[in-house]
């Protein structure tokens, strides 16, 4: 057999083959794969939740009273329509409707009390004491503090003119004017004829002179305006407390308005919502309680509120059980520690301040014999 390469030469060819191979191995980088990330599905995705847009509840008021002002202007209603414009310029003390309004309506409106007043005056000198009477109430009705016209209603008409009503218990001006008048907004003339302040709370025996008034074209105007836009300043000053207390007195004489209950219901949302914040859950859902249930997310609030109380119940029932134990055990201290945050959780519970009171007793004894 013929051999072309000697066999020396092969095993230098062979060795160079194998470090080639070696070498190409070591310089290949190993393959990389990428860990299989699981598609969550669209429907189970959490939706990023937008933050709440703070509302102005104030916005709207300006364009509202501007057109309550002009309806009331319409339908001959001046007190009311002055009032209306006020609110409209409290907004918008730059707006020059509102501010001509004013001073136009606040002239009229003394004309009008004053030309009411001299019909009375005629109606005196004619002797006719009841058209007299009817048209210094007209006065009144303009101007509340008619001065003159309260003058002769109290002491220059013929007392058959008047009736006498002695006071009941829990009586108040208001409840008078709704028992003689059948009309609560005329407790000026209660109060006005006997020198009395409208909130006075009024001692049972009194004896009251009270105007006989058979019709009175226009009655005095509602106060719940000037009471609601009270209300409303309160509620932007962050005075909830006050603020419901306004909306509660509108609604006791006139239940169905739309705008009192609203104020009602944000007033206690926000006492609430302050009280959440503090953590005082128990006072917080006695707040939440007091509003309508379909208002914003109470509902949800209430339900959240009432299940944590009730795990704060079981967790009280639970200290107060390691406090009997650490009594039993006479550790005072510890018992009355235990019971103390048994309070806190429920400070309805009878059991755990009756304790506290034992145990403290127990260690006053225990003080004075050692």
């Amino acid at each position: 057999m013929i051999t072309l390469f000697p066999s020396s030469f092969l095993k230098i060819v062979y060795t160079l083959l194998l470090w080639v191979f070696f070498l190409g191995c070591a310089t290949v980088p190993p393959v990389r794969k990428e860990p299989i990330k699981e598609e969550i599905p669209l429907e189970t995705r959490p939706v990023p939740k937008e933050p709440l847009r703070e509302v102005d509840l104030f916005a709207a008021f300006p364009g509202k009273y501007r057109t309550k002002a002009i309806d009331f202007e319409q339908r001959g209603e001046l007190r009311k329509a002055l009032f209306a414009w006020q609110v409209v310029r409290s907004f918008q003390p730059d707006d020059l409707e509102s501010a001509e309004r004013k001073k136009t309506l606040a002239a009229r409106i003394q004309s009008e009390s004053d030309r009411h007043f001299q019909a009375g005056l005629q109606y005196l000198r004619k002797n006719l004491p009841q058209a007299a009477r009817k048209e210094f109430l007209m006065a009144l009705t303009y101007d509340p503090d008619h001065e003159q016209s309260l003058d002769y209603l109290k002491h220059k008409l013929n007392e058959t003119d008047f009736i006498r009503y002695e006071t009941k218990e829990d009586d108040t001006v208001k409840k008078i004017a709704q028992k003689i008048y059948n009309d609560p907004n005329k407790d000026y003339l209660v109060a006005y004829l006997n020198d009395l302040n409208i909130g006075a709370k009024l001692k049972s025996g009194l004896t009251l002179k009270l105007p006989l008034i058979e019709s009175v074209a226009a009655a005095k105007p509602v106060d719940s305006e000037e009471m609601l836009s009270k209300a409303w300043a309160l509620f932007k000053a962050q005075k909830y407390d006050q603020a419901v207390n306004y909306a509660e007195k509108i609604l006791e004489y006139a239940s169905a308005n739309s705008e009192a209950k609203d104020l009602k219901n944000a007033s206690y949302y926000q006492l609430g919502t302050r009280l959440l914040q503090k953590k005082e859950y128990r006072e917080s859902l006695r707040m939440f309680k007091k509003v309508d249930i379909s208002y914003k997310n109470v509902r949800e609030i209430v339900a959240n509120l009432e299940n944590r109380l009730q795990d704060q119940k079981a967790q009280a029932e639970n200290h107060y059980q390691k406090g009997v134990r650490h009594f039993l055990a006479e550790e005072l201290n510890l018992a009355i520690k235990e019971w103390e945050i048994t309070l806190k959780l429920d400070p309805q519970h009878l059991k755990a301040k009756k304790d506290i009171e034992q145990a403290n007793r127990l260690k006053e004894k225990l003080r004075k014999i050692h």
